[in-house]
């Protein structure tokens, strides 16, 4: 396993290779160990099958034991459930693989770029948690595949007595507000009013405060640092996400 510069979204990501197949081929892997899950949970990753004719494998585990809950395999051009063909892909392009699960279920959900490919298919098997995620190559032939942006949404209940209304969400940015790097959003809106909208990293930052408090009802605040903070910016941020900006 490698760390890259080939990043899929603008600094590093993660290059999992199998050199050959067989019981002697070498080969990496990637996983995280989490505490374990009873509710819903979503996966999200980039992933871009780069070199090779190999398979790459993503793996939800469940229980104490790790045991094989979800599995999703990527080769011979599909995106797979197991080893159902779902969804085509093609070599060298970047996907957004989203799975959302909810513990003790029979099925699940998948996403490619934010599109429902995949509405109730079958786990491998029933788990009544979530406790892992996994990804590697299978035994097979070489393969070169980049994990990129791995983001797990943990919706477990901290608080069972509390109702769905008086839950709020939030989020805090705390940043110099120097926004450096595109997001690969566009087209948005000039957020920044600077009169460029071609992939402008202010007019990202802006936009990513605005749809989560658009789409996912995310109050979002903005803390600023240092002498050189971009405080427009972050005033943006924080007033497009229906929160406020602190200056530190």
């Amino acid at each position: 396993m490698e760390v890259t510069s080939e990043s899929l979204e603008g600094d590093r990501a993660v290059l999992i290779r199998r050199t050959s197949g067989g019981s002697s081929g070498q080969f990496s892997y990637l996983y995280r160990n989490l505490v374990p899950q009873e509710d819903e949970v979503f996966v999200e990753f980039l992933f871009n099958h780069s070199v090779g004719n190999g398979r790459a494998r993503f793996e939800i585990h469940g229980g104490s034991s790790y045991s094989n809950y979800i599995t999703v395999k990527m080769y011979n051009g599909q995106i797979r459930n197991g080893d159902t063909a779902v969804t085509p892909y093609n070599l060298g392009q970047i996907y957004k693989i989203k799975v959302d699960v909810v513990p003790n279920s029979a099925t699940y959900d998948l996403y490619v770029d934010d599109v429902l490919v995949g509405d109730n298919l079958a786990v491998s098997s029933t788990r009544s948690t979530v406790s892992r995620i996994y990804f590697r190559p299978e035994s097979t032939s070489s393969i070169d595949f980049i994990i990129d942006d791995t983001k797990v949404n943990l919706t477990n209940n901290l608080c069972s007595d509390i109702s769905l209304a008086e839950k709020f969400n939030s989020m805090i940015v705390m940043s110099d507000g120097q926004a450096n790097i595109g997001c690969a959003m566009d087209p948005v809106p000039d957020r920044d009013t600077d009169g460029d909208i071609t992939n402008d990293p202010d007019d990202h930052a802006i936009e990513a405060a605005c749809r989560a408090h658009e789409d996912y009802n995310i109050t979002v605040y903005a803390i600023g640092f240092g002498g050189g903070a971009d405080q427009f910016t972050l005033q943006q941020i924080a007033d497009c996400g229906g929160g406020d900006y602190y200056f530190s």
